[in-house]
Formats: structure tokens, sequence, C-alpha cells
């Protein structure tokens, strides 16, 4: 594949995407609220598949994209965290950053999508290594890996193997082979999915509210895959 797809790749999915995100919760969004506009990259990837690969979005697939933003937007009804300013600017471009590198991967097109994650990642090193550099100076690099614990070991096995070899290695097998604007609303099961394993996982409680948004993403979601076939069974019935 062309060296500049991958650079574009890298940059786009790994750097900036993760870069963007972790300022804007440094600069004061909760990593709720966080994950939570982060999804609008599910929009940015619509939008810019149909302006730069002329991939025009059914009625279905816009309808069950809005459904799951009605869920979306529950969330955010019922988030109390503080919100910065600069940090939400800081995500929203996350998003557009995590929405062009779908589109990349799109471009690429069918390759082995663990290698592509791999060397995307590899591309990412220099300019995250320079901007943090700069940014926090030496020390702080040095004392996280000195004095790392035994909880950061574990968060950064689940990041590395699970969340984004494994994870990023599908992602790209799926945008190889489907149309972006049908990929690219699954990431909408982020919240839903945090709202199940916080609630096995540390307690926290399940009000209705978040399960009324639960049901509203995996019915858009719905709609979004299996529209289509839906509708033919309606007619056949």
């Amino acid at each position: 594949m062309p060296w500049k797809l991958l650079i574009a790749y890298g940059l786009g999915y790994f750097a900036l995407h993760f870069g963007l995100l972790f300022t804007g919760m440094r600069l004061g969004v909760s990593a709720g609220l966080a994950s939570l506009v982060l999804q609008t990259q599910v929009f940015f990837t619509i939008g810019l598949s149909y302006w730069l690969l002329k991939e025009k979005p059914t009625a279905w697939k816009l309808s069950g994209a809005f459904l799951a933003f009605l869920g979306i937007v529950i969330v955010s009804a019922h988030t109390n965290a503080e919100l910065s300013f600069f940090g939400l600017i800081f995500i929203l471009m996350a998003a557009v950053s995590f929405a062009s590198g779908n589109l990349i991967s799109k471009k690429i097109g069918s390759i082995d999508p663990l290698a592509l994650v791999v060397w995307g990642n590899l591309v990412a090193i220099p300019p995250m290594l320079v901007v943090s550099l700069l940014w926090d100076g030496h020390e702080p690099m040095i004392s996280s890996l000195t004095q790392i614990s035994f909880q950061s070991v574990i968060s950064l096995f689940y990041i590395v193997y699970l969340s984004t070899l494994l994870g990023f290695s599908v992602w790209s097998f799926l945008l190889s082979r489907h149309p972006a604007a049908s990929v690219a609303p699954f990431t909408l099961l982020v919240p839903v999915f945090g709202f199940f394993g916080s609630m096995f996982i540390l307690g926290e409680s399940l009000p209705l509210w978040k399960i009324e948004a639960a049901i509203l993403v995996v019915s858009g979601l719905a709609i979004n895959v299996f529209g289509p076939q839906l509708r033919k069974l309606a007619r056949v019935g």
C-alpha cells in the first residue's frame, strides 16, 4: 500500500484521535462524557463518506442513525459532569480524526487488518513522542515508567491487545468490506456497554433512563443494519 495512506491512517486513527481525546479529558471533560461526545464521529463519517466517497446513505441508514442519536441525547441530558469548552472542542476534533481514519481505512481496502493496525501505531509513535516531550517534558514520562502500578499494567494490556490490536483490526476488516455509513454507527453501542459494564463491574445503578437510551441505540442500529431486509419481509408478509 502507498506510504502516504499508511501515514494518514496512523495519524488520523491513532496520533490525532487518541492525542486529542486524552487532551480533552485532561482539560476537564469526564471520561464518560468524552466517550459520549466522541460518538459524533458516526455522523462525521456518514457526512464525509457521502462527500468524499460518494456513498449516499439510504433513508434506512439516516433514520437508524437519528434514532440512535436520540439515545445519545438522553444520555447527555442526564450528564452532570462539568463541561470544559476547550476540552469539548478537543473531543470534537478527535471525533473528526476518528471519522477521517474510517474513510482512510475504507480507501486502503482489503489488506491484512492486524498488520495495518500495527504499522499504523508505528507511524503514530514519533509525533506523539515529540508532542509529549514538548507538552509534559521528560520527567513525567520517566516517572510513569519507573513507578508503574499493577493496575496500570492491566490497563495497558487491555488497551494494547484487546482494544487496539483486536478491536481496530476487526474494525478495519469491516470497513474494507462494507460501506462506512453501515459500520460507523456500531460505535454508538459504546455508552450502552459502558452502562452495563459499570453496573456489573463497579456496582453502579441502572436507572430507567439508561435502559431507554440503550433501547433507542440498539433499535437505531437494527434499523441501520437490517432495515432493507425487514422491508422485504414486510412486503412478503
